[in-house]
Order: structure tokens, then sequence, then C-alpha cells
């Protein structure tokens, strides 16, 4: 919504929202954000980076592209856009 109140003279009807393009694409039935990242039958496919430890425990590997990509290009360009447009980011900070 941010986007369309900034440039109201752009038709952005191609554009849609998170869960209704998760709807269309994978024919869920969530009714939030939360809920979606909680029952995503396509996010489950993401396994958490972790690797061995010398102890035979397992912790996270922050060396994967999770950590080296997804967060400081992903994340932050999304924190940017939020930021010009006026949108708190609140989980992102």
């Amino acid at each position: 919504d941010a986007v369309r109140k900034r440039f109201p003279e752009r038709d952005f009807k191609y554009m849609l929202d998170y869960l209704t393009l998760e709807r269309v694409t994978h024919n869920s039935e969530n009714a939030n954000i939360k809920d979606s990242f909680k029952n995503s039958e396509q996010l489950a496919l993401i396994k958490t980076p972790t690797m061995k430890l010398e102890d035979g425990t397992f912790g996270l590997n922050t060396n994967c592209r999770f950590f080296t990509d997804d967060i400081p290009y992903g994340v932050l360009i999304a924190r940017w856009v939020g930021q010009e447009l006026g949108v708190k980011t609140p989980f992102i900070d």
C-alpha cells in the first residue's frame, strides 16, 4: 500500500501483496504473514544452515549464503525501501 500511496499516478494492478501472491501460486489459505511463515510448505523446504561442531553438537553455519548474501543484500534493501516509503521495519531493525 505504501508504494501505491507514494506513486498514486502509476497503475500497479500487476503488483500483488504477499498473501495474495502466496494464495495464487501455492494455493495457500493463510490469514496473515505470521501464519504464512509458520505454515508455508515452500518456506519449510529452506533448511536452517547448520554444521557439526568439534564437540559433536550442531551450530549455525554463518559462512553460508543466507548470512553472507541474503541478510546484507536482501533484508537491508527491504529496510531501505521501508525507510524511503515511511514504513516501519521493526523486525528488521
